[in-house]
């Protein structure tokens, strides 16, 4: 078991166990919070170098195996896969062992002081530094800092606070602070500074960050939502192939925790847009397509240009300010809300997945919760739909629309050939 100072973790490994599989290009593709629930390498796409990676850094929290025995396993790892990484492997194992290791040390502590009968006890932190080759004269101004853990500027100065720094963070009572002579302070000013990140992988970028504080870092380990991050993490996939793309959402979205965290965070997300006078083209990541529906597209010429499935709020809005409820016969229209916030569930466990004929839509198919039984609801996907952005245009695939549908209907549809269905059934 890894270990800083004298004291085992179990949160730290099961912080590190907790996260999830990310392929990514650059290490600018995740950034800050996203860390707490992201494994990524940066360059490591396909899903079997990213899990052997995974399985060596694990031995490291778990096992407690040194730099050496790591960076063997790193190399061999590298050759399996014909992984052309950039840097020198001595400098590439070196970032993915101290980077895992201190932030999911740094998670674990963070989880024990967060108990609320010890932060009761000790309500104060003391920033502690200590030296490391990359010397920032800000984290030794802040040395032996002590401020309440309640203040807002721990939330970005919590350690580590950059590439290599081995400063931490202990937590002091009332009896600590006046037996030792010291003193409860507020915290310095903050002053922050633009940088770029990402030169060197074609994706450069411009960040504010706190001085002293390496881009990326400036957030505290262990607080960031699972639900977040996997929203952000289908929206990386879109930057990926999209058979690629749809292996890593499926790798994703297969652990019911994941599921429900993302529900619960479109959930969210919708209460927002629908309690919203105009919508601001903004777009949620809800879901993927599959591979074997990749594959079935392929295969009709229709070739996606990634596989994330999105939603923008106008769309959201115009479902449920449709003035027309009910079709021709009688039935409801529009799905309830409590549907349309289980898009996500919906999408990755469809009833079946049909394409209109000769066309690049696809319409998901499900089962209501409070609907009729002659009813389906139906999810039109618009594949390689051109969304504008802030950067420009690209291409995804948005959902267009959520209705319901009498399943005879659909039936007669796929019979006439109007509609194929790809998988599953009706």
């Amino acid at each position: 078991m890894a270990t800083y100072g004298s004291l085992p973790l179990k949160q730290q490994i099961e912080f590190f166990r907790d996260k999830l599989n990310l392929p990514t290009k650059s290490y600018t593709d995740i950034q800050g919070a996203a860390h707490d629930q992201a494994f990524v390498v940066a360059g490591a796409l396909k899903a079997d170098l990213l899990n052997d990676l995974r399985g060596a850094v694990d031995r490291v929290v778990a096992d407690g195996i040194g730099f050496e025995a790591f960076k063997k396993d790193f190399r061999s790892i590298a050759a399996k896969h014909g992984w052309a990484y950039n840097g020198g492997s001595n400098w590439r194992a070196q970032v993915i062992y101290e980077t895992n290791l201190n932030q999911s040390y740094n998670a674990g502590r963070e989880a024990q002081m967060a108990d609320p009968e010890l932060r009761a006890r000790r309500p104060y932190g003391m920033y502690k530094h200590y030296a490391s080759p990359n010397e920032r004269p800000e984290h030794v101004a802040w040395d032996g800092l002590i401020i309440p853990l309640d203040d807002p500027w721990w939330d970005s100065h919590s350690p580590a606070n950059g590439w290599g720094c081995k400063c931490k963070k202990f937590m002091y009572s009332d009896r600590d602070v006046e037996r030792r002579g010291l003193k409860v302070v507020k915290p310095p000013p903050e002053e922050f500074e633009d940088r770029v990140i990402g030169k060197r992988s074609g994706n450069p970028q411009t960040v504010r960050v706190p001085k002293g504080i390496d881009p990326g870092f400036a957030y505290t380990p262990g607080k960031s939502t699972l639900g977040k991050l996997a929203e952000r993490g289908l929206g990386s996939i879109g930057g990926l192939p999209p058979a690629s793309g749809a292996s890593a959402a499926a790798a994703m979205v297969s652990r019911p925790a994941v599921r429900k965290a993302l529900a619960t965070e479109f959930g969210s997300w919708i209460d927002t847009v629908l309690a919203t006078d105009r919508p601001g083209n903004v777009s949620f990541n809800v879901g993927s397509l599959s591979a074997e529906i990749v594959e079935s597209l392929a295969a009709r010429n229709v070739i996606p240009e990634s596989a994330a499935i999105t939603i923008r709020d106008r769309e959201v809005q115009h479902v449920f300010r449709e003035t027309k409820t009910t079709t021709k016969a009688g039935l409801p229209k529009q799905p309830s809300l409590r549907d349309f916030k289980q898009l996500p569930n919906l999408l990755t466990r469809p009833r079946a997945v049909l394409l209109v004929t000769g066309t690049s839509t696809l319409i998901y198919v499900f089962d209501p919760e409070s609907a009729s039984g002659r009813s389906a609801g139906r999810i039109v996907v618009e594949v390689n739909y051109s969304l504008k952005t802030s950067d420009g245009r690209r291409g995804t695939n948005s959902i267009r629309t959520v209705t319901l549908a009498n399943t005879a209907d659909l039936t007669k549809d796929v019979r006439a050939g109007s509609l194929e269905l790809l998988e599953g059934r009706l």
